[in-house]
């Protein structure tokens, strides 16, 4: 395959995991214990921009790579949103695809 092709595989590949990954574990815990997933999500969101804020302000070369965690991690957290948001918008479908 191309190199190209490889990079839009495992773009919409990884996103495609995370959604799947991310509605498997709101699955799981939210109904069991709905306060013990908005604790668990709320490390992956807060560690994201902890991230993302010491990769724009670091002035060291890695700084890219600390960059592209806090995006991989806010984007981990965004991948068990969807689920969660229909949920609580009593199962508004627009809201919860946006």
């Amino acid at each position: 395959m191309h190199k190209d092709t490889w990079y839009a595989v495992a773009l919409f590949g990884g996103a495609s995991a995370a959604l799947l990954f991310g509605h498997l574990l709101f699955e799981t815990v939210w109904y069991t214990a709905p306060e013990t997933f908005e604790a668990v999500v709320a490390v992956p969101l807060f560690a994201g921009l902890l991230f993302l804020g010491a990769g724009f302000f670091l002035q060291h070369r890695m700084r890219h790579l600390v960059t592209a965690t806090g995006w991989l991690v806010f984007g981990g957290y965004w991948a068990t949103q969807p689920g969660y948001l229909y949920v609580k918008e009593a199962g508004d479908v627009v809201n919860a695809s946006l």
